[in-house]
């Protein structure tokens, strides 16, 4: 008689139970899965919210008076009214450097100008070129293809560059750096 129990077939609200218990285990995963993602997106969103600031008073206290814009997770040292452009200082020679590869030699031509924050800035640029080649040929060789060839890998790269400059300057500041040549061979 067991055996003719167990070969029975299954009573339709046995079937009806055994899936409403499936989509109800069903719902509850989904929501635990639900929960954890909102919770990490809180604490990752937290963290780097306090990333960020950190970093600001780290360069505030760099240069205090260099212009400073916190855009979503980026820190920008780079700040262009494109309405009221500063003046202009084109560097006229080609910078040539070698980029970090692991599977080839790469180089970077480009040219490169800058925004200054003002026209009493000029000087002081012009005296210290030799100093600002140097540097911007040093942060231009320690990059790789991959990190320069989006446009947000050159925006960062922008960015170092002006932050760099900036420290070499006391009278004035670089506001922003324009690639006006940017060949990757």
């Amino acid at each position: 008689m067991a055996k003719e129990e167990q070969n029975a077939p299954a009573t339709p609200e046995d079937k009806k139970s055994k899936a409403v218990l499936f989509i109800v285990i069903g719902v509850g995963v989904l929501l635990v899965l639900l929960l954890a993602i909102i919770a990490m997106l809180v604490f990752s969103s937290n963290d780097s919210n306090e990333a960020v600031q950190s970093q600001v008073q780290e360069q505030s206290q760099v240069r205090p008076n260099a212009p400073k814009i916190v855009v979503g997770d980026t820190i920008t040292a780079r700040s262009t009214d494109y309405a009221k452009i500063g003046p202009i200082f084109p560097i006229q020679q080609e910078f040539k450097v070698n980029l970090l590869t692991q599977t080839g030699k790469k180089i970077l031509l480009t040219n490169i100008s800058l925004e200054l924050d003002k026209p009493e800035t000029q000087p002081e640029v012009e005296t210290k070129l030799p100093m600002l080649f140097d540097a911007i040929i040093e942060i231009l060789s320690s990059k790789s293809v991959e990190e320069i060839i989006t446009t947000k890998g050159k925006n960062r790269l922008k960015d170092e560059i002006v932050r760099r400059l900036n420290e070499f300057l006391i009278d004035g500041s670089i506001k922003n750096v324009f690639f006006t040549n940017f060949l990757i061979g």
